[in-house]
């Protein structure tokens, strides 16, 4: 009887379903004749559908699947044939031919827990073959152990083997990073020792004494060693989170297939910007060459700093200058190609605007931005405050010396509290307290033009055309009530008495008044 069964029903490849946004398997077997795809197989079937739309070409789509143009012309022959279905495997869903059946997973651990108990894994696998007859693997007994929960008392692990890696063959092709937390100034502090070494010589191209393991401390190991020899091809280091992120954003899928980085810490911005390519180690066995230098320093540059008398991290970073060059001397090798592999170095004025800490706002309505609690404006070179439209992404840099820059358009600008700004009031010339004094307000003179304006403007309101007294007994009023300026209510408030006659022939107003008595 055979242990192995390789029977087994195809899943359903009829159908079409959608990409899930947030990664992982996606399960599409929600419905009979739906399909499963993975994350691969859906970005694919997207790019898939919109070059046969026309939307993208066969060009466009090579590059974002990162096939060739034929590979994309036959998946694309198959995706109008068969659909989605196209894309997964024809053995999805089968059994491989040699797997274990339940009846002998059930046999081995009920026997693992009654006659076989205490015994190993190659020893059950032994006595599998004599009692049914069944080929079964050691690894195998120890999966099906495992996975009923049954712990082997001779389960370990050998020595994991590794394989010797060659050195570079040229000087700066790769430079192995790290740092190392010992009492290296023999007080019973424990401080961080920073450090770089070539891989192709075994140069230590910089050395820094810290506090702690810090980002600080490694970007002045990579500013000594740009300024000293050039920028590296890579750079090899462990796994900190200084070097890499624990927990990279997730990428949609539009991001994806624009070919989006994953998100870059501090120091891997400026690596991205020098052109430096970063290689995470798995293992401290991995980058053995530095961990290897640390051994050496921790036996001679404790000895070396405590001849020297030298009990603080100044002095110790003053003496790492020289004692680097002695060191190298002592214990560096030839590389097989004595080219450089060094890329040129940018400028001192550059580099600083190179390795400092990033970070992106946007500017408010009066042009500051906010950085840990406080307003900052940015200053021209003029000392003008720069203006910014409302909303505009900058970017702050942080530089090792504490100066704040604004960076907006490849321009940059000093960045300083808004408190310190300098107004147009501080530009202009102070006057002593003296002559302050002595300053007294001017007085308008009585004929001002200003003086007298509203006392005009009453009188003008007042003072009527017409008086009573020029109002003639019995005579023609009709002039001064077609100028408007003889008011009948005013006589009959001051008790006034009269008398109208109306003339219509003199009048082209029925009604018009002419004389009154």
């Amino acid at each position: 009887m055979s242990p192995f069964k390789g029977t087994g029903t195809r899943s359903p490849t009829s159908g079409r379903g959608k990409c899930h946004p947030f990664g992982g398997t996606i399960d599409f077997m929600k419905n009979e004749g739906d399909i499963r795809l993975s994350i691969r197989q859906a970005r694919k079937l997207h790019v898939l559908e919109e070059v046969t739309c026309g939307k993208i070409t066969n060009r466009e789509a090579s590059e974002a699947l990162g096939l060739s143009v034929r590979q994309v012309q036959r998946i694309k022959t198959g995706f109008r044939e068969a659909g989605a279905s196209s894309l997964v495997h024809g053995n999805t869903g089968l059994k491989p031919t040699n797997y274990v059946t339940d009846m002998i997973r059930e046999l081995v651990a009920e026997r693992a827990r009654t006659l076989w108990k205490g015994a190993s894994a190659s020893h059950m696998s032994e006595l599998l073959l004599a009692e049914a007859g069944w080929s079964v693997s050691s690894k195998t007994i120890n999966r099906i152990l495992k996975g009923a929960s049954l712990k082997n008392p001779f389960s370990h692990k050998g020595p994991r083997k590794r394989r010797r890696r060659t050195r570079m063959e040229r000087f700066g092709q790769m430079l192995q990073i790290d740092a190392s937390p010992f009492d290296w100034l023999s007080n019973g502090s424990v401080v961080s020792l920073h450090g770089a070494i070539d891989d192709a010589t075994g140069n230590v191209t910089a050395l820094r004494f810290e506090r702690t393991e810090c980002l600080d401390g490694y970007f002045r190991v990579l500013e000594e060693t740009i300024l000293g020899y050039g920028v590296p091809r890579s750079i090899y280091s462990d796994a900190h989170s200084i070097f890499f992120s624990p927990k990279p954003p997730r990428l949609t899928l539009v991001e994806e297939l624009r070919g989006t980085r994953e998100g870059l810490t501090q120091f891997g911005k400026a690596l991205d910007i020098l052109g430096v390519n970063p290689i995470k180690a798995l293992s401290p066995q991995a980058k053995g060459r530095i961990e290897r230098l640390w051994g050496t320093l921790q036996h001679r540059l404790v000895v070396d700093l405590r001849v020297a008398g030298i009990s603080s991290l100044e002095d110790a970073n003053s003496f790492l200058a020289s004692y680097t060059s002695r060191h190298n001397s002592l214990f560096s090798v030839t590389p097989k190609d004595e080219m450089t592999a060094f890329m040129p170095a940018p400028s001192k004025q550059d580099l600083a605007l190179i390795l400092c800490r990033r970070s992106f706002r946007k500017t408010t309505g009066d042009s500051t931005v906010s950085w840990k609690g406080q307003r900052w404006v940015a200053l021209q070179k003029q000392g003008r405050k720069a203006l910014f439209r409302r909303g505009t992404e900058v970017e702050l840099l942080n530089l090792l010396d504490g100066q704040m820059v604004l960076q907006h358009k490849d321009a940059f600008y000093k960045l300083v509290k808004a408190t310190e700004e300098k107004t147009s009031t501080d530009l202009k010339p102070q006057y002593p307290d003296k002559d302050k004094a002595e300053r007294k307000p001017k007085i308008p003179a009585p004929d001002h033009p200003w003086r007298g304006w509203n006392k005009k403007k009453k009188d003008k309101k007042k003072k009527p055309a017409y008086s009573f007294e020029e109002i003639p007994s019995g005579g023609d009023i009709s002039p001064f009530l077609r100028s408007g300026t003889l008011s009948l209510s005013r006589f009959r408030n001051l008790g006034v008495t009269f008398s109208l006659s109306v003339d219509i022939s003199l009048s082209s107003r029925p009604g018009f008044v002419k004389s009154c008595g």
